[in-house]
């Protein structure tokens, strides 16, 4: 058994140094030491039998028997784009502020539409770099006292210029006449600070997810930043919060116009989150948004001004800012629907997303989620619920099915540009034993393909072919 006076002489050793150093571990210990030891040691513990130490002290320990696992503590990236040129696409205003028309999500998802019905002021917690709360379309905001996990101090101040734009979707102040509109403006905003200037790593995220769960109890977390490595040490945290009820919602990355496109990052990859991409204002795929395959939901976010660091506007593009419109479509739902899990808004998502690229799940997710059929999938108003999705020239088709008394399929497709389409058949064609679909042809000559999953029994709710 390694005595005590051993442990002693290590963390005074790990109590010393600049844990958020280069080739610095994490090292999970064996249980039971950490409450057995860390009485003798300075070290703050970044979770449950973790540490931060330099390589050459974790590998002891693991040699040892002391340490369960060590890894690299990775640097942390943020994902926003550097490339600041384009227009700005821009759509029908709604409120006076002054870069409303280019949130060009507010109207492709018909966001509104959820705010009338899903007031929100939950508390939501964004991990990132900061958040400048004097800027002046974030003065009124409910934006709480936050923590640097990187300097351990409260000061909150954005070294990075990037959480401060990620804040400004969910809380920038509507309207008052500049700036943007945020789609929770009353929600509680809670900054915890996990990348500053001067680094930033899997170990800050971590102490940062794992205050916001329990020390701060938060139910919703943003975190438009990770790491391209994976880190068993996250996901455990991670699983840990899912385990507790938390909604995570993370940015799937960038570079998805290059190799590193194909690569998953951490810790959107992981199954316990929600991962969310970009789409243009004609439902394609950005460049930029990074094809991992394990893509939840994706949003019309090309590029837009945003508040930043400074106290002015700067372009903000990636999917850095895609993802706090899914953390507000979350918190809105959880607001109303609080005993909602992760796995329940992932159905959510799914039921109600517009296809963008294949049927089915690919690498926009789902498709983009249409904020105006949340409540009618939750509240189970239809029998059989076929998600909207794109088809011909960015024609938005909501389709709503049930089998009527003489078993017939009835399916009613509504779309955008006013047209109506009845289609009944009961000659239903099967793919696999738990799908069918059906076709039907539009005015244009496009195709209009139908899917549910399963079968009737039941009559309850279901989604387009996933």
């Amino acid at each position: 058994m390694i005595k005590k006076a051993v442990f002693t002489v290590l963390f005074t050793v790990l109590a010393v140094l600049n844990v958020y150093a280069g080739e610095n571990y994490i090292v999970e210990l064996k249980g039971g030491l950490l409450r057995t030891f860390s009485a003798d040691s300075d070290m703050e513990p970044i979770g449950n039998n973790m540490y931060v130490t330099d390589k050459e002290t974790a590998e002891n320990m693991f040699k040892s028997g002391a340490a369960v696992s060590i890894e690299p503590d990775a640097p942390l990236i943020l994902f926003d784009t550097a490339d600041e040129d384009g227009d700005i696409s821009t759509l029908a205003s709604e409120h006076n502020d002054t870069y409303y028309s280019s949130q060009i999500y507010m109207q492709k998802m018909n966001i509104p539409a959820l705010q009338e019905k899903f007031p929100c002021n939950m508390r939501i917690a964004v991990i990132d770099s900061g958040v400048n709360i004097s800027h002046p379309d974030l003065e009124g905001a409910n934006i709480l006292p936050g923590y640097n996990f990187v300097d351990g101090n409260t000061d909150i101040t954005d070294t990075k210029n990037h959480g401060t734009r990620v804040v400004s979707v969910l809380a920038a102040v509507n309207d008052n006449n500049i700036g943007t509109a945020g789609i929770v403006p009353n929600a509680e905003i809670l900054p915890l600070v996990a990348i500053t200037s001067s680094g930033g790593s899997v170990s800050t995220l971590i102490k940062a997810l794992n205050a916001a769960v329990n020390d701060y109890g938060c139910k919703v977390v943003n975190m438009s930043l990770g790491a391209d490595v994976y880190s068993q040490a996250l996901e455990k945290a991670v699983n840990s919060a899912a385990q507790k009820g938390v909604v995570l919602i993370c940015a799937a990355g960038n570079e998805g116009s290059t190799e590193n496109g194909t690569l998953p990052t951490y810790p959107a990859y992981f199954e316990n989150t929600i991962s969310v991409g970009a789409v243009t204002k004609d439902m394609e795929l950005t460049t930029y948004t990074r094809r991992s395959g394990n893509v939840d939901a994706a949003v019309p976010y090309e590029k837009s001004y945003l508040p930043n660091a400074y106290g002015s506007y700067t372009y903000g593009a990636g999917t850095s800012f895609a993802c706090p419109v899914i953390t507000a479509i979350t918190a809105m739902i959880l607001t109303k629907y609080p005993d909602k899990k992760i796995d329940d808004i992932r159905d959510i998502i799914k039921a109600v997303s517009a296809d963008v690229c294949e049927s089915g799940r690919d690498d926009s997710g789902f498709g983009v989620p249409m904020c105006g059929d949340i409540e009618n999938y939750i509240n189970d108003r239809y029998g059989i619920y076929i998600s909207p999705f794109i088809s011909g020239d960015n024609t938005l088709v909501k389709v709503f099915a049930k089998k009527d008394t003489n078993d017939l399929m009835l399916i009613k497709a509504f779309f955008s540009g006013g047209n109506f389409l009845r289609y009944e058949t009961e000659n239903l064609t099967f793919d696999r034993d738990d799908m069918f679909y059906s076709s039907a042809k539009l005015n244009d000559g496009e195709e209009l393909k139908l899917f549910v999953w399963d079968s009737f029994e039941g009559q309850r709710n279901y989604s387009a072919a996933r």
